[in-house]
């Protein structure tokens, strides 16, 4: 008799047993990213500088676009291309100016996101607004640059900062640093300057989430009663709640989409201690948090020159990647691995995290990548035989991959078999 059988894997695991390597992904460090920039496209990944990057994220084909100073550039067959904003170095190269491809303006654009469409809406820091980007089709089409919300270009292609609501055009931003998108299309922005969340629907209307304009503090509440120090960077953490870095507060505060409510979810609750200190929710402390990224409920942080991860469910905060004493591109695994200034994070389709990092004081303006290995095992096994006879023996070998898991579970359910002789009993 010959039985098929379907073996189950259940693996279980804790944050405790993720590995972590860091690589630099893309860029030649240099210390001067003003001198330092590229103007050409069609540049391999590691024979290019970049001038002060910040933003980074993917769009839905897996394409990387990285936003630098007063440009914004593409992975597109394994290559860097210059898609929108001015070829000029990082001094002559501002402004503001809506048109196609490197016709385009930008001055210092930050935080980006991609829609299921293709489309990029990009923070364009220093113009107060929010740049939206058409799709990406080709390397031979170019990319429609025009403002999503907040001023229209003024006669000296300059932004207008304000705090209006409103649609389109007619809102204002002050210096919005980070921008992301709900499943509904709703954006989420970080005004950094205005110490407020906006909230822009699919059509353009802006509206304040949570904080009030020109009042800056530490308190939690909802909407207007809620006061930020300096909001940076923000993510998506669930269906219900988004995630936003606050540097003058040295915290994480987590904010509901619909009502404004605001908590700090960790780090310090009365002002910026300048500390790196791991622990619980409320022991930890930041120094610099700024970019932020979620990936299978663990919040990741880039906290000046090391990731942190916070692991809500098990009240934790630790210390993920980089070494606090050190100030320099080193790669390698966990604490032996060191970075200069992380300005934000995205990750990948895979689990991956990428780095943008901009110091003007050490070698820096780089891309680095943190392969995490696999945040959840991949369960699999192989058997020693797949022909089985009765009571005869079959060694199961565990050759899951990922994470070390704390458990296991086996499930052998004899639900497909062929009987060549004899009865299952």
């Amino acid at each position: 008799m010959k039985k098929n059988f379907l073996l189950t894997l259940c693996l279980t695991y804790g944050l405790s047993s993720i590995a972590q390597v860091v690589t630099t992904y893309a860029g030649k460090e240099n210390s001067d990213g003003f001198n330092y920039y590229e103007s050409a496209s069609s540049k391999n990944l590691d024979d290019t500088y970049f001038s002060f990057p910040t933003g980074i994220c993917f769009d839905p084909t897996g394409k990387m676009y990285i936003s630098e100073r007063n440009k914004v550039r593409i992975i597109a067959n394994g290559q860097l291309h210059i898609r929108v904003g001015s070829l000029q170095k990082p001094a002559l190269s501002e402004g503001y100016k809506n048109a196609t491809g490197t016709g385009s303006n930008f001055r210092n654009p930050h935080g980006m996101v991609c829609t299921a469409n293709g489309d990029l809406y990009v923070c364009d820091t220093e113009n107060h607004a929010i740049r939206k980007v058409a799709k990406f089709v080709n390397l031979g089409n170019g990319q429609v640059v025009s403002t999503f919300a907040g001023a229209a270009p003024n006669a000296n292609q300059t932004g207008t900062v304000g705090t209006s609501n409103g649609t389109g055009t007619a809102a204002r931003f002050n210096n919005p640093t980070d921008i992301t998108k709900d499943a509904s299309g709703a954006f989420y922005v970080t005004d950094r300057d205005n110490y407020t969340i906006r909230k822009i629907s699919s059509a353009g209307v802006v509206s304040t989430l949570a904080g009030k304009a020109g009042t800056r503090g530490t308190s939690d509440g909802s909407g207007a009663s809620a006061n930020f120090g300096s909001p940076y960077g923000v993510a998506i953490y669930n269906s219900n709640t988004i995630v936003v870095t606050d540097p003058w507060n040295g915290n994480i505060r987590k904010i509901n989409m619909f009502s404004g409510a605001t908590t700090t979810l960790a780090g310090s609750t009365t002002g910026n201690t300048l500390q790196i200190v791991d622990g619980t929710l409320t022991e930890a402390r930041f120094r610099s948090p700024k970019g932020i990224a979620v990936i299978a409920g663990i919040i990741y942080v880039a906290d000046q020159n090391v990731i942190r991860a916070i692991d809500e469910a098990n009240n934790t905060v630790t210390t993920f990647a980089g070494n606090t004493a050190n100030f320099s591109i080193v790669n390698g695994s966990g604490s032996s691995a060191s970075f200069t200034e992380i300005a934000d994070l995205t990750s990948d389709s895979q689990g991956n995290l990428y780095a943008t990092e901009n110091s003007s004081i050490v070698n820096s303006h780089v891309i680095r990548k943190i392969t995490v290995n696999q945040l959840t095992p991949v369960a699999r096994f192989q058997a020693s035989k797949q022909d089985v006879r009765i009571k005869e023996t079959v060694v199961l070998e565990d050759i899951s991959s990922g994470q070390t898991p704390t458990s296991r579970t086996w499930t052998i359910s004899p639900n497909t078999y062929t009987i060549t002789k004899g009865d299952i009993t």
